[in-house]
């Protein structure tokens, strides 16, 4: 009787130790997609470089990161110039965590009442090459997107130089005529 005990025992605690061990390392599992799985399953697709990235907390008390991404050329989706995205931080959430900025990544993202969110599973990786070739053979050439004036730091800059140039040529024009006038 006290063999089957310890037997009995010995099962449940190797149950209980496999459940705990499965439930931490199946905390992310991705399903295998080909290219073309990626694209219909996302609300957009686009190839975005990464301006800002930040860890903020969640309502829940978590953290998560919060991109700020422009588009260079989309794929699928309304997006024409900068917008921010979320992330999990943490790997076991598939989130794609803290992305260093200067980032080009091609995007797979979801989007829910105007926000944007991103996860591992869902294809976003680095803007290789050879994923971007599988991406265009996949769902066609995309558009490439203008830059937006203002849309990319210092944009406002040489318009407001080129302003400045017109108004001393301008100034300069109206005293060249205006002081030989006077002197007669």
């Amino acid at each position: 009787m006290k063999t089957i005990a310890r037997l009995l025992a010995g099962a449940i605690l190797t149950l209980f130790s496999l459940l705990l061990s499965t439930s931490v390392a199946a905390a992310c599992s991705c399903a295998e997609m080909d290219m073309a799985q990626k694209v219909d399953g996302a609300d957009v697709v686009a190839r975005v470089i990464v301006e800002k990235s930040a860890v903020a907390e969640r309502e829940d008390g978590g953290e998560h990161v919060l991109l700020t991404v422009r588009p260079l050329h989309v794929w699928k989706g309304d997006v024409v110039s900068k917008f921010p995205l979320t992330t999990a931080l943490e790997s076991e959430e598939c989130g794609l965590g803290l992305i260093e900025e200067g980032t080009d990544l091609l995007l797979f993202a979801h989007e829910s009442e105007g926000q944007y969110s991103a996860e591992r599973c869902a294809g976003t990786s680095d803007a290789s090459e050879s994923v971007m070739a599988e991406l265009i053979e996949a769902a066609g050439p995309g558009k490439g997107i203008d830059p937006v004036v203002g849309d990319e730091p210092g944009a406002f800059v040489w318009p407001a130089i080129t302003a400045a140039v017109a108004v001393v040529l301008v100034a300069g024009l109206v005293v060249s005529w205006w002081v030989p006038r006077r002197r007669r």
